[in-house]
């Protein structure tokens, strides 16, 4: 990445802890061997930094910078342009404009209306524990594997985790993909409603986690594995092994911060490394087996 390239190289991004675009630019490089895959062909979202304001940027105009494209999609209301990030290039055009933080679409080109992948988002009552969130993802994760299906985990950089299931073959659309995600939160939230909550808002929520199951519909993004957020200290969502989730360790928040992200990589492998070698067929009728009356206090 070509850092004297870089317009205002000094400009502070992260407030907390005093991360400037420079710096920016040499941890999108550092890590790009893991974090383009989870980019590739994906429609995405940007936040970006801009004189001391930060902003979320879904659509783009003009011309792309290097290494980005500028695909147009309809996703229901008109065909808009969104950007793509190809390369290591592109990475560096992020880091130019600014972007703070990357967030994904759960799909990939050249299909962009079909989900291959589906996102549980488990965002706890800031009162819970590790334990208890950990413990939540766990119970999550053996539920999908009563479907047959694998899936995995990384921290969001705030509370919650991400608990994501890939799709190789017969994608659903978005509704379909929409509909099947709100089972698996009302068949959570019916038969364990002490832990688990299908609805937004603090009231819904209180002691408990909600089950987000809204990342699932056409143009919904979540934040994409090694994008920092924007919150202080700059932490990363990373991706985990199940096996972190048995122990005691806090691993959400803070844990895993932008500056020391890239030298934690060189000593650990790839957590997700079976990832991209899966192969699952989605089955709407094993999410539609989970459907039964909405719980309370219910989904819309």
């Amino acid at each position: 990445m070509d850092r004297a390239a870089l317009t205002h190289p000094g400009r502070v991004l992260y407030p907390d802890p005093g991360i400037a675009k420079r710096e920016l630019a040499g941890y999108y490089a550092a890590v790009a061997d893991r974090l383009l895959p989870h980019l590739a062909d994906r429609p995405l979202s940007l936040v970006r930094s801009r004189d001391g304001e930060a902003f979320y940027q879904k659509h783009h105009r003009g011309p792309a910078p290097p290494g980005l494209a500028s695909i147009g999609i309809d996703v229901g209301t008109g065909r808009r342009d969104y950007l793509v990030c190809r390369d290591a290039t592109g990475l560096a055009s992020l880091a130019q404009l600014g972007v703070v933080e990357l967030h994904t679409w759960g799909s990939r080109l050249p299909d962009p209306l079909r989900a291959d992948r589906l996102t549980f988002d488990l965002d706890p009552d800031p009162t819970l524990d590790w334990r208890t969130v950990a413990d939540a993802a766990l119970t999550l994760r053996a539920l999908l594997q009563a479907l047959g299906y694998e899936s995995w985990c990384k921290t969001t950089g705030g509370k919650g985790l991400h608990v994501v299931v890939p799709l190789t073959t017969r994608r659903p659309d978005w509704d379909t993909a929409r509909t099947s995600a709100r089972a698996v939160a009302r068949y959570l939230c019916r038969t364990e409603p002490t832990r688990f909550a299908a609805r937004p808002g603090d009231a819904h929520r209180r002691g408990r986690l909600y089950v987000d199951y809204l990342r699932n519909y056409g143009g919904a993004t979540a934040v994409s594995a090694y994008s920092p957020r924007l919150r202080p200290g700059a932490p990363v969502s990373m991706p985990l092994a199940w096996r972190q989730l048995e122990g005691d360790e806090d691993l959400r928040g803070r844990r895993f911060e932008l500056r020391a992200v890239p030298a934690w990589l060189r000593r650990r492998r790839d957590p997700w490394s079976g990832y991209a070698d899966t192969r699952q067929a989605f089955d709407a009728d094993a999410f539609a087996r989970l459907e039964g009356p909405a719980p309370d206090p219910g989904v819309t």
